[in-house]
C-alpha cells in the first residue's frame, strides 16, 4: 500500500509470478510504502514501512560547514 499526507493513493498485489508493483502518475510530494508478506492460510506473517519516499524533484545539499551556513563566522 502506498500511502501519502492525504491518505492511502494505491494498492498492489505481487506474488511470484508478478513480483513488481508500478505506482504511476503519482503526483511530486512525499509517501510511505507499507508491505505486508502473508502465509497460504492469508495470515500476516511480516511487515515492513519504508517511509519518505521522495517522489518529483528532489534536491539535497551535500557539503560541509560552509554548505550549513557557518562560513566566515567567529
Amino acid at each position: 500500500m502506498l500511502s501519502g499526507p492525504r491518505g492511502k493513493r494505491a494498492e498492489a498485489e505481487v506474488t511470484p509470478a508478478a513480483p513488481q508493483a508500478r505506482f504511476d502518475g503519482l503526483p511530486p510530494d512525499e509517501y510511505s510504502l507499507s508491505a505486508s508478506l502473508r502465509n497460504a492460510a492469508d495470515r500476516e506473517v511480516a511487515t515492513e514501512r519504508i517511509t519518505r519516499i521522495g517522489v518529483g524533484t528532489v534536491i539535497a545539499a551535500l557539503g560541509d560547514s560552509i554548505t550549513e551556513g557557518y562560513y566566515d563566522r567567529a
